[in-house]
């Protein structure tokens, strides 16, 4: 058999596309990584059906009059250090989002929107809008 060339890959023993779910407990020895989030959304309606993890800065961009919701049927995390953040003339107000089930925000994670949800916070620096 072939070995595959993973590039910088190679020194993670896990890599996914949006979460890694450790249930039951399991022992990992290695790095682990999830896939960037560097992804734009058109207006309109975004759907869900697993947990989704926020691991890198997320930007959402667009005009004033433009609505966006986010609907998430299960875990939402937002991780340490981690700014979802407007551009253009997007408003929060035009933003929301609807989570199931558990809503975690890291240390010092910045959040844009109108969330429908569970809430867990943790040391969170600034949290815009309403809930």
């Amino acid at each position: 058999m072939n070995k595959i060339n993973l590039k910088s890959s190679g020194e993670y023993v896990v890599l996914a596309k949006t979460a890694i779910n450790n249930c039951p407990a399991s022992e990992i020895s290695g790095n682990m990584g999830i896939s960037p989030a560097a992804t734009t959304f058109i207006t309109g309606f975004h759907k869900w059906t697993n947990t989704i993890i926020v691991p890198t800065d997320l930007v959402i961009s667009g005009h004033s009059s433009e609505v966006r919701i986010f609907e998430i049927e299960d875990d939402l995390t937002v991780s340490t250090d981690v700014n979802i953040t407007l551009s253009g003339s997007e408003k929060a107000e035009n933003i929301f989002w609807q989570v199931a089930r558990e809503v975690n925000f890291g240390a010092r994670s910045n959040f844009k929107g109108i969330r429908w949800l569970k809430l867990t916070y943790k040391q969170m620096q600034h949290l815009p809008g309403v809930l």
